[in-house]
């Protein structure tokens, strides 16, 4: 049996009265309270913009959409950095008020809702279709309510136009002068990554490696990341880098099949010249002279 004190129940009976409460005062969307991830991942883009030190300009960062919320954007731009990243893909946008001003009250600053199935023609930037795919990609400064300011958002949206299915990705920048093809370029090199770890799990063991120590798994995950970062350099001309394009990823796979193909094999006459010259020595078990060692020639002529 559960029993309320009579003060519980008068506080929960009691109705709050209309207004703001009394001391109160407006909270602040740019002091927000970072994850211990976001934490960890802002140290290490401080110390990376330590040992830079302005050397190479840096000015955008790139996560992927787990990092696509204000928290993220904040940490970003306590560095200086502008982030790029992408939006859940219903998140409310909504265009900045246009209209006039109602007399009274704070200025209106939310406009009408941005829907996906009805973006306003001004906003397109390209339209192209290929293998019946059509892709649109519109660009617009929309404000979102969990974020302080505006967003630069770039929303890309394909149709089949078999079916008339659709799907669409909504990338975002802090920079409000980035163009949209350039945001997507940006965006598109985070994916590179994936191909390092997918390297480094199915040809250097990044998965496999037996530990005794503490230290060991770091050790060894350096070590097959260096070995990823290296490998194909300089065979055939090939220069891999770690943001190289689907293309380049893909002129790198045929150079290492044309390389394995070059390994010179022994050829049928290779493998019975070395047959002959092991049943011979096997009888006489003495050093074979030149003169008696079968020239691939000869045998071809014999077995003729």
């Amino acid at each position: 049996m559960v029993v309320h004190s009579r003060a519980a129940i008068d506080q929960e009976t009691t109705k709050r009265k209309p207004g703001r409460p009394k001391g109160s005062k407006t909270g602040t969307r740019t002091a927000l309270a970072l994850s211990p991830e976001l934490e960890r991942i802002g140290a290490m883009v401080g110390e990376l913009l330590l040992r830079i030190g302005g050397r190479i300009p840096l000015t955008y960062l790139v996560l992927d959409g787990h990092f696509g919320n204000a928290p993220s954007l904040q940490m970003a731009r306590t560095h200086g950095l502008h982030l790029i990243s992408k939006l859940r893909h219903d998140a409310a946008l909504y265009l900045p008020y246009t209209g006039p001003y109602a007399g009274r009250g704070p200025r209106r600053k939310y406009g009408d809702k941005v829907h996906v199935a009805s973006i306003p023609e001004q906003f397109l930037c390209s339209t192209t279709e290929e293998k019946k795919i059509k892709t649109q990609v519109y660009q617009m400064n929309v404000w979102n309510k969990q974020f302080p300011d505006q967003l630069n958002v770039v929303i890309i949206i394909k149709t089949n136009t078999q079916n008339n299915k659709q799907a669409h990705v909504i990338l975002f920048s802090s920079d409000m002068t980035l163009a949209a093809d350039k945001l997507i370029d940006q965006y598109a090199l985070r994916f590179q990554l994936e191909f390092n770890f997918r390297d480094a799990k199915q040809f250097w063991g990044l998965e496999d490696f037996m530990n005794i120590h503490a230290s060991s798994p770091a050790s060894r995950v350096l070590a097959v990341f260096i070995q990823v970062s290296v490998q194909g350099r300089h065979h055939l001309g090939v220069i891999m880098t770690t943001t190289c394009s689907y293309d380049g990823a893909r002129r790198a796979r045929r150079a290492r099949r044309a390389r394995r193909k070059a390994i010179a094999l022994p050829s049928l006459s290779d493998l019975r010249v070395l047959r002959s010259l092991r049943f011979l020595r096997g009888k006489t078990k003495e050093p074979l002279p030149p003169e008696r060692i079968l020239h691939p020639a000869e045998i071809e002529t014999t077995a003729a």
